[in-house]
C-alpha cells in the first residue's frame, strides 16, 4: 500500500543512482491515460492496475533465520503489473515512479509499445501464487 509520495520539485534526484535494498523493484511508471495525440482517455476497468518498466532491483528476499539472500528473478527492463495503490511514489522532472516490493508484483508482462505511453498487452504471465482468471 503506497505510504509515502517523494515529490522532487527542484529537480535534482538522479533516478539512475536509487539502489533498492532487500526485495524491492524501482519501476518507472507506464502510464496509459492519454491518447498518441494526448487526448484524455476516460477510465476503464485497466485503470486500476500499475504498469511499470523495472529501473533497478535489491539484491532479494533474505531468510531472517539463516541470512541466505534469495535472489529475484524479476530483472533490469521486465514490464510488471501490480495494483495501482502498492508501493511508495516517487515523482521527479515529470515523470512518476514507484518502490515496491517483490510480493507486489502480480505478473510479468509481453507487450508492444505503440508510442510512449500506448502499449498493447500480447501476453500476461502470473507471477509467483497469482493466477490469471479469463471471464466469460
Amino acid at each position: 500500500m503506497v505510504r509515502s509520495a517523494i515529490d522532487d520539485l527542484a529537480g535534482k534526484l538522479n533516478i539512475s543512482k536509487i539502489r533498492p535494498v532487500g526485495d524491492h523493484i524501482l519501476l518507472e511508471v507506464l502510464e496509459r491515460n492519454r491518447s498518441a495525440g494526448g487526448l484524455i482517455i476516460p477510465k476503464k476497468e485497466n485503470t486500476e492496475c500499475l504498469y511499470g518498466r523495472v529501473l533497478a532491483t535489491g539484491p532479494g528476499e533474505y531468510s531472517p533465520r539463516t541470512g541466505e539472500v534469495f535472489p529475484m528473478d524479476i530483472k533490469v527492463g521486465d514490464i510488471l503489473m501490480s495494483v495501482q495503490y502498492m508501493g511508495e511514489k516517487v515523482n521527479s522532472l515529470g515523470k512518476k515512479y514507484r518502490l515496491l516490493r517483490v510480493h507486489g508484483v502480480w505478473a510479468k508482462l509481453k507487450v508492444e509499445f505503440k508510442s510512449d505511453t500506448d502499449f498493447e498487452i500480447l501476453e500476461i504471465l502470473p507471477y509467483r501464487d497469482h493466477l490469471v482468471v479469463k471471464m466469460d
